[in-house]
């Protein structure tokens, strides 16, 4: 047997990027989504109103 192959095999299959990159955006989303609502929450309460949300989108 060379040292540059070897018969060792992963133990997990490798997730393909996309899906991790795809996976992360979608958490930075939800987090600004959070934000914006204890945000829209504190001036609620504060103005005694309903506040309207922006829609978030990646554009």
């Amino acid at each position: 047997m060379s040292l540059l192959t070897s018969s060792v095999q992963p133990t997990r299959p490798v997730p393909p990027v996309f899906s991790i990159t795809w996976r992360a955006w979608a958490d930075l989303l939800a987090g600004a989504r959070g934000v914006l609502l204890a945000e829209a929450g504190l001036q609620s309460s504060t103005e005694g109103r309903k506040i309207e949300l922006p829609e978030l989108s990646l554009n």
